[in-house]
């Protein structure tokens, strides 16, 4: 309940609901960053490359507005929910099965453990009251560079992301910029 409270204050831009829940927002930040440590210690050293999803209906607009960013970046305004279970994305995605003018996306994110990242994520299925979902969260912020998007079928699309690292050049010269103006 907190967590669709948080995220649709933020989606919304609603600053009198962020500031009245900011205390949960910056808990739930941290929360996240001790939970990465862990999170990354207890990976099996064969699994540094995490394949993450991320079903959602979108309108087509937004779909030929990121195929027409691919190798730029993007980034959330929200707590962004993944799992690594394809299936539950893609049941999350509507399967092809949407409105007019909407499309099934999933998004197929790639994390590359070894690297340092802006944004905390970890997987939070303990944490969670949906336990078999097997539910990575990113903190709000993260950014990440568009793949290429695939058409898997009529209606469904595939779109690569990859989280962006500390190292990411494109990243610190828009970060410096947006410090210097």
């Amino acid at each position: 309940f907190l967590y669709r409270l948080i995220n649709r204050s933020l989606r919304t831009e609603s600053i009198d609901h962020i500031f009245k829940l900011r205390y949960f927002i910056h808990d739930l930040h941290n929360q996240l960053a001790q939970i990465q440590k862990e999170f990354l210690r207890l990976l099996p050293s064969n699994q540094i490359i995490l394949q993450l999803y991320r079903g959602l209906r979108m309108q087509l607009h937004e779909l030929h507005d990121l195929e027409r960013n691919e190798g730029n970046l993007v980034s959330t305004d929200t707590f962004l929910s993944t799992t690594s279970d394809y299936e539950a994305a893609l049941s999350f995605s509507g399967d092809g099965n949407v409105e007019d003018n909407y499309v099934s996306v999933i998004y197929e994110i790639t994390v590359d453990t070894r690297l340092t990242h802006w944004i905390p994520f970890a997987k939070i299925d303990y944490h969670s009251i949906f336990k078999d979902e097997d539910e990575v969260l990113f903190s709000m912020g993260a950014v990440f560079r568009v793949g290429q998007a695939k058409q898997l079928k009529d209606r469904l699309w595939m779109i690569e992301l990859t989280l962006t690292s500390t190292k990411d050049e494109y990243w610190n010269v828009l970060t410096n910029h947006l410090h210097s103006t």
